[in-house]
């Protein structure tokens, strides 16, 4: 994860750096995404996206917690890339 920011910058972007930025400083990173492992075998046994798991489907207590973070950091990432686009998202 650390080699991220240097590597995008000289693969993807040709900008050779010397002194590898850390990820949180690194003002080209859009949002930084949890594994969210726990919820996985959930979502492929009752074949549900991530962010509509219900206590139905098993996810109880930090199981539900989990996903419904899970939507808001990729409501998070999304609404930043929005951004960064020029695109204007209401609500």
């Amino acid at each position: 994860m650390a080699c991220i920011p240097k590597v995008y910058r000289e693969s993807v972007l040709e900008q050779f750096c010397g002194n590898p930025l850390l990820v949180d400083e690194d003002p080209l990173c859009l949002y930084t995404l949890k594994h969210y492992r726990s919820l996985m075998p959930i979502v492929m046994e009752v074949r549900r996206s991530i962010f509509l798991l219900k206590p139905a489907d098993g996810a109880i207590g930090s199981h539900a917690y989990t996903a419904q973070s899970c939507y808001q950091d990729f409501k998070a990432l999304a609404l930043k890339i929005a951004d960064r686009a020029g695109v204007r998202i209401n609500g």
